[in-house]
């Protein structure tokens, strides 16, 4: 059982949900911690992504199980009752805005005393208006998750520029041994992660065309290794390692602790508008982000990350969806999904070699 001292002040952070959403929570949490260090921090969010946050003092982590035990009504007591039981809060950060953590907050507002409680400002309107049909997105930025994140804080009081880097800030970890009798030490040869895989159709590279970027790449000299989780993606990505040389697939048991040391060793990350953009960004690695459905002006883009280095189609269409969950508009017309099969390998692999020709080699 935690008990912050009386002297300091305890502030629940909420963020459930996908993986790259609260991985956007760790530069603001970052930040926070630094410009008050005497204030404590408890996240609230699902189970496995803590290592994210293992590198960040005064944090602790409580795990909602959504699908699981805290499933539903009673799940939502069952939190809101752990919480009251464990900890002593000051104050509650809401940055999910969502049913299920509005009943919960309703819940802790009467059990600490009415305690300020802010939720973020999605600013759905906005986001509706950037996808509607017709209007024209480009130049015209919406406010980034980080900026909406630490705009929760600033209204409870916490007021603090962003200041992070990465989340080894202590020293970089040396690239497991394990690791190392597979993939080989790192000799001047440029590493290059690719993630080809995202939660949505209309955010996926077309994997022909995603193993050709890998064969450009593997032709040019570059040790090239495949992030994917699940058997499906991990049958595509073994069937290119066997394929081409210096190409090597993440085994089954690499884990993101494991996957995080070796994402701050690459000198590129290719990903989609994905959770490995943002874990990339949290090790300070460059990241060749695709985009298809969805464009870096809804907010998302990785922490740090250039828009020089997001590959991207013109297109009227887009963006039709904010996280991409909705269907083509083209659908029917020839045309299906154009935002992503219309970009040519070339473009990536063009990219990534700007970025390694522009950045000097990571040494371990």
């Amino acid at each position: 059982m935690y008990y912050p001292d009386s002297e300091t002040k305890t502030i629940l952070v909420i963020r459930l949900s996908a993986m790259g959403d609260v991985a956007m929570t760790v530069p603001v949490l970052h930040s926070l911690r630094k410009a008050y260090p005497d204030t404590s921090v408890v996240v609230l969010t699902t189970y496995g992504y803590d290592p994210m946050f293992d590198n960040l003092p005064g944090v602790h982590m409580v795990h909602f199980d959504r699908h699981g035990k805290d499933k539903g009504l009673k799940g939502v007591f069952r939190v809101w009752w752990k919480l009251k039981r464990h900890y002593q809060l000051d104050a509650v950060a809401d940055l999910h805005n969502v049913l299920r953590s509005r009943l919960l907050t309703f819940l802790l507002r009467f059990s600490f005393r009415r305690i300020p409680i802010v939720h973020i400002n999605k600013e759905r309107s906005l986001k509706r208006k950037l996808t509607k049909v017709g209007y024209k997105s480009y130049g015209e930025h919406l406010k980034s998750s980080f900026d909406r994140y630490r705009d929760v804080f600033g209204k409870l009081g916490y007021k603090f520029k962003m200041d992070f880097d990465t989340i080894f800030w202590r020293r970089l970890p040396e690239v497991p041994e394990d690791m190392i009798e597979t993939f080989g030490k790192k000799d001047g040869q440029p590493w290059v992660g690719v993630a080809p895989f995202a939660g949505h159709r209309s955010k996926v590279y077309p994997m022909k065309k995603m193993e050709e970027v890998v064969k450009q790449l593997s032709e040019r000299g570059v040790k090239v290794f495949l992030f994917g989780h699940g058997r499906n993606e991990k049958n595509v990505l073994y069937s290119w390692q066997k394929k081409y040389d210096n190409v090597f697939a993440m085994p089954p048991e690499t884990y993101l602790p494991q996957e995080l040391i070796l994402m701050a060793h690459l000198d590129v990350m290719v990903s989609m508008d994905s959770a490995n953009m943002h874990m990339a960004s949290m090790v300070a690695t460059p990241v060749v982000s695709v985009w298809g459905a969805t464009h870096p002006y809804a907010g998302f883009m990785g922490w740090k990350q250039s828009e020089d280095n997001a590959v991207q189609l013109p297109l009227e269409c887009r963006p039709c969806s904010v996280f991409g969950e909705k269907p083509c508009r083209r659908n029917g017309k020839g045309e299906h999904y154009e935002c992503v099969r219309g970009i040519a390998p070339e473009m990536i692999v063009e990219k990534v070699m700007k970025v390694l020709g522009e950045n000097p080699i990571k040494q371990n």
